[in-house]
């Protein structure tokens, strides 16, 4: 049993319900993830020793531990494509070959007016037929909708428009999939462990991929003529809820790069995202899958 402080009642997995009224409570271990999410907190060794003579994975006692929690996933393609050109109805030609064809969809990201007359910017469901081209759908993705979890339309709305022709691929950076690390879920000690896929294509000109932490960034790669870089950056509090250690890079062994210390405080929602950008409008910058779990602690 793991002892916490009350936050907001909420009724555990096998139906122990958890209230707010008095001191330290014993929570199942099968509930701890649950009371983090609901804000409760752990209860300090100094009044609450007993089996908590030694805290280990955010519970008292080593005994059933919490375990890690998904806090995002998507393996749902984003694209900031290079330039191209677009026909009528969201036809879509002459972008510089993408590393394979992305027939089961994807998102990719367009300038206000680049689909047709009056189309606002933003990431677009596009099903491709090669390599260089596609049929954009009037579906947007919008991290403010379902905790920014993409989804694949079941139905695809097609475009009824004139298309304008060319366009100019976008070389500022674009956020892509965002989601929320929940408030007081991490504990002083978690560790959040994100895996990145990303690819491009092989020039001179600069892909840049970025994965943050509320205002701090965890994971950044610039790629030119490499086409392919897979993130790995680890997360850990340290001792406390506000004071972070990073490794960006994920690689084990030695390295010439030295970890990165952030200040967010993660007793409050933090959002978490990606970002992709490619410096030449020729270019493209993708990413082709991410994955978010935490082990509170």
């Amino acid at each position: 049993m793991a002892v916490m402080i009350p936050g907001l009642a909420f009724t555990g997995r096998n139906g122990v319900s958890y209230t707010t009224t008095g001191g330290a409570q014993e929570v199942e271990p099968a509930d701890i993830a649950l009371a983090f999410l609901n804000n409760w907190t752990q209860s300090p060794l100094a009044t609450w020793p007993g089996i908590g003579d030694v805290p280990q994975d955010g519970a008292y006692g080593p005994q059933d531990p919490p375990s890690p929690i998904k806090i995002f996933q998507t393996a749902i393609p984003f694209i900031v494509p290079s330039s191209g050109s677009i026909g009528n109805n969201g036809a879509l030609t002459g972008l510089t070959a993408l590393p394979t064809t992305y027939s089961q969809g994807c998102y990719m990201w367009f300038a206000a007016a680049a689909i047709a007359a009056g189309s606002a910017a933003g990431w677009y469901y596009v099903v491709m037929s090669s390599g260089t081209a596609g049929t954009i759908y009037n579906n947007q993705y919008k991290s403010a909708l379902i905790g920014g979890q993409p989804y694949i339309p079941p139905s695809p709305t097609a475009f009824a428009t004139t298309g304008p022709g060319a366009f100019t691929g976008v070389t500022t950076a674009q956020t892509g999939p965002s989601w929320t690390l929940p408030a007081n879920i991490m504990g002083a000690n978690g560790v959040l462990e994100v895996t990145a896929m990303f690819a491009n294509n092989n020039t001179a000109g600069t892909k840049t991929f970025t994965v943050k932490l509320g205002s701090g960034t965890i994971y950044t790669q610039a790629n030119t003529t490499n086409v392919a870089a897979l993130g790995l950056p680890v997360v850990q509090n340290q001792g406390q809820t506000g004071a972070q250690v990073v490794n960006q890079t994920g690689t084990f062994g030695a390295g010439a790069t030295g970890q990165t210390y952030l200040t967010q405080d993660t007793t409050t929602n933090l959002t978490m995202s990606v970002t992709l950008q490619h410096g030449t409008a020729t270019d493209n910058a993708i990413l082709d899958g991410v994955s978010c779990v935490l082990t509170p602690g």
